[in-house]
């Protein structure tokens, strides 16, 4: 399988500026930057080369970006810094230069978009290679809690999870019911190998794909990231793209990009217009 080229996320025209390298320089960092509006989301823009991101109190994120750049060649935000202050924890990390494949896509030949859709596809597959510590087990990078701001049963500190086996995280995924094994798919005609835990970015969308011309130069945004079931990178993604961005589902649908799973597929839809979704 081709993997992807590394690329520097300095710019030419980035700034020259000496970085802040401590605790408090970075503090200084984030509060002068969120005075002037340089924020989006939870998401702080320090500097042509450097963003801050809110995170979990263990630092899930980082550890996670930490473990892709060490385990792959998927071009992914540089680790910096991490810190606490007033309650909150930031990750400090590069800012790679680039444009999102949602503000690229209109300008972008029809070869072009193969070439990106092929490279994604290859991502994917990368994530779905390595191996996890517990091979049943639905976790975080780390072992701990997983976050999915989707899913109306995450608690918005503590997350959910982790859970010892597929079938355990099926059971909460379906909000307990007697029923929710049998309707989460176990045994019930799913393709083969949906189930096997594989690492899952779990937001595969146009905003977190940063392209140059046709190469993709980061995959940014890893906070639902974790060992999930192999279909999970399926189903998610089409709950992040198939409203606000259908056109890159169909894309993705057409060249099998994370793969096709339609029985589980069917079981996620059913799922929210039973639970719902946030």
């Amino acid at each position: 399988m081709a993997r992807l080229k590394r690329i520097s996320s300095s710019s030419p025209g980035s700034s020259s500026k000496v970085e802040p390298s401590t605790h408090e320089g970075y503090v200084s960092a984030i509060l002068k930057a969120s005075k002037k509006g340089n924020r989006r989301g939870n998401v702080i823009f320090l500097s042509d080369t450097l963003v801050a991101k809110e995170c979990d109190s263990n630092f899930t994120e980082s550890e996670t970006l930490r473990f892709i750049a060490a385990r792959t060649s998927i071009p992914v935000p540089r680790v910096i810094f991490t810190l606490a202050h007033n309650a909150k924890n930031y990750v400090i990390m590069e800012r790679i230069d680039g444009q999102t494949l949602n503000e690229a896509w209109n300008s972008l030949s029809p070869p072009s978009r193969s070439k990106i859709l092929g490279q994604v596809k290859a991502v994917v597959e990368e994530m779905r290679e390595l191996v996890p510590e517990d091979p049943r087990a639905v976790c975080s990078v780390n072992g701990g809690p997983l976050f999915d701001s989707r899913l109306p049963n995450c608690d918005p500190k503590k997350g959910f999870g982790p859970f010892k086996s597929v079938q355990e995280f099926h059971t909460w995924l379906h909000s307990g019911t007697p029923s929710a094994e049998q309707s989460a798919g176990n045994n019930s005609g799913g393709a083969k190998g949906s189930e096997r835990v594989v690492f899952t970015h779990g937001d595969v969308n146009p905003l977190n794909i940063l392209v140059k011309g046709d190469e993709v130069v980061g995959f940014i945004d890893w906070e639902f990231a974790g060992w999930y079931p192999y279909y999970w990178e399926y189903t998610a993604t089409y709950r992040s793209n198939s409203v606000k961005a259908a056109w890159l589902w169909e894309a993705f649908e057409q060249t099998e990009v994370v793969g096709h799973f339609p029985k589980e597929l069917e079981t996620e839809r059913e799922r929210v217009r039973m639970w719902g979704e946030m």
